[in-house]
């Protein structure tokens, strides 16, 4: 009877887990204290939703914390400086290049925010610069807190950025403020060896090709 009983309690417990990463909205943190308060009280009578309330307050409890982390939503949408540096090998195609980037400081028209971390990037153009793992940059950019939808059978974006430790996304804005600081590498070293040898491959292959 003890083993179908944990089955239950396991499943009811997955079961709120499910339910609260579908939610619309997390449920706030004061909510969060009168769940787990509720689910503590019932624990003896009404141990699967117990379980069930347990898992709701688990998941809050993470997904608040994830959340605080990320860029203020007063600042989504706004133009602010980042410095910091390319933590990722560039995503590059004729319009656009992707790359992840580690902030140090960020300054908006206020003064310096409070916020550092990984953010990812798109710099758009055909006149943008190429880039390289472990570059040293100033951009003026506008960024977004991470999202994306939860529609069964799509990839869940917001959750690979989650586990990515991406804070936030966004484009770099057209500026005379986008400047290089420093070629030299402060990170990336795996990144930088990759891009070399793309970079290798894609001068050889184009020879290669039409010698074929």
């Amino acid at each position: 009877m003890r083993p179908r009983i944990g089955l239950f309690f396991s499943l009811s417990f997955a079961a709120g887990v499910l339910i609260t990463q579908l939610l619309s909205e997390l449920p706030s943190m004061p909510s969060v204290g009168l769940l787990l308060v509720l689910g503590v009280l019932l624990f003896k009578r009404l141990s699967l939703l117990s379980a069930f309330l347990f898992a709701v307050v688990y998941t809050s409890l993470h997904g608040n914390l994830a959340l605080r982390d990320n860029l203020p939503k007063e600042w989504e949408m706004k133009d602010v400086v980042v410095n910091g540096y390319i933590v990722s090998l560039p995503d590059n195609n004729s319009d656009r290049s992707k790359f992840n980037f580690h902030v140090k400081t960020l300054f908006s028209e206020q003064g310096e925010l409070d916020f550092s971390g990984k953010i990812r990037l798109s710099w758009y153009g055909k006149s943008r610069p190429d880039l390289s793992a472990g570059e040293q940059w100033t951009l003026k950019v506008r960024l977004k807190r991470p999202w994306g939808t939860l529609n069964p059978g799509v990839f869940d974006y917001q959750g690979w950025l989650w586990q990515q430790g991406i804070r936030a996304t966004g484009y770099v804005r057209f500026s005379s403020e986008n400047r290089l600081l420093s070629e030299e590498p402060v990170c990336c070293l795996i990144d930088r060896l990759r891009q070399q040898i793309r970079y290798s491959w894609s001068q050889k292959l184009p020879t290669e090709s039409a010698a074929i």
